[in-house]
């Protein structure tokens, strides 16, 4: 069977007239978080609805464009990335992520139009900072797609919340480990580096140091976490 069906509108071309395939106009996908999720809605490509609280990634047809609003949610970026890495494997086509007020950050808006209904200024901020805050997040897999939850930030990160069924990311701002918990899937298992790396170059800092811990090797975390 058929895991997913795309439907969309083409142009028939007669048997007498040939008819030009139009240009593909340019996607605008838009990922906000709502509580614990982070859900992605397909918007007309109208400057209007980018904003510094979110990401965005803009499908221009021949690459990709993540665009990190200053103001967006570390779930956010990682949810787009991923979803950025899979638009990748399925069109073969390269992708950029710029972060807000970076250099190249401007030279996106020509894919995007002005809404002609609306004369709504766009708000900008400032170029965020590495925040110093540890962060946990839950890796799962169900029905072979992952799920990651942000469980736990700041004083309340703890070994405590390891989960021997899943794998974490333990963001301890200098220093990020996965933890590999004994009874995760395969797949996690296989796969914990490429969640962090999304991860980490989902929220601007991909050069931060990682290591990968199995279960049974806190006592490393323990150290780290008491520094």
């Amino acid at each position: 069977y058929f895991q997913s069906i795309t439907i969309r509108k083409v142009c028939a071309k007669s048997f007498f007239i040939h008819v030009e395939e139009a240009k593909a106009e340019p996607k605008l996908f838009h990922f906000s978080r709502d509580g614990k999720t982070v859900k992605v809605y397909e918007k007309t490509p109208y400057k209007e609805y980018l904003s510094s609280d979110d990401v965005f990634i803009i499908d221009s047809g021949d690459h990709l464009y993540q665009c990190n609003g200053a103001k967006c949610d570390k779930m956010e970026k990682f949810s787009a990335a991923a979803y950025l890495q899979d638009l990748e494997a399925k069109r073969k086509v390269k992708s950029t992520i710029l972060d807000e007020q970076s250099d190249g950050f401007d030279s996106i808006m020509k894919y995007l139009k002005e809404n002609e209904t609306s004369s709504k200024p766009k708000k900008v901020s400032a170029k965020p900072v590495r925040e110093s805050v540890r962060r946990m997040l839950e890796i799962s897999e169900k029905d072979g797609e992952c799920s990651i939850e942000d469980i736990a930030e700041g004083e309340s990160v703890s070994l405590g919340l390891l989960n021997p069924e899943h794998c974490c990311i333990v963001d301890l701002v200098k220093h990020v480990f996965v933890w590999v918990g004994g009874r995760s899937s395969p797949s996690e298992k296989q796969n914990g580096m490429a969640y962090d790396h999304n991860y980490l170059k989902g929220i601007g800092y991909p050069d931060v140091p990682v290591s990968v811990l199995k279960q049974g090797m806190d006592h490393l975390l323990i150290d780290s976490l008491q520094q």
